[in-house]
């Protein structure tokens, strides 16, 4: 049996001027034990994990709402720093934290980012 797994990728590249980042987390099968505090969001001070929840009509799609301050710009990481467990107890693959840049540029379009299941690398793409 194989651990519950995800790859990071991103939509519209690692540069955003939105406030709140929409992530769709996308496990490779159910899992149980998913929190907000499992996330950590590491660049500005004040960033924080809005919300967390399994999307209607799937058992393994989640959304999650991350919060970044208007004015800030720079790097921004969101880490998953917990365990996972699927229906026979595997826990899952350590994955590799999701970068990207706020700026405050208005010309950017907006940006949301996807955490889909792959069976191979765990990278931003």
């Amino acid at each position: 049996m194989y651990a519950p797994y995800v790859a990071v990728s991103s939509e519209g590249g690692a540069l955003t001027s939105q406030q709140a980042i929409a992530l769709v987390i996308v496990w490779a099968e159910p899992i149980t034990g998913l929190a907000t505090s499992q996330f950590k969001v590491s660049g500005p001070a004040t960033a924080s994990v809005a919300a967390l929840k399994l999307l209607r009509g799937t058992s393994s799609y989640y959304h999650l709402l991350v919060n970044l301050p208007a004015d800030y710009t720079g790097s921004v990481s969101i880490t998953f720093t917990g365990q996972v467990k699927d229906a026979s107890g595997n826990v899952n693959i350590p994955l590799q934290a999701l970068q990207f840049t706020k700026t405050t540029d208005s010309l950017l379009e907006p940006t949301s980012f996807r955490i889909l299941k792959s069976p191979g690398l765990l990278a931003l793409t």
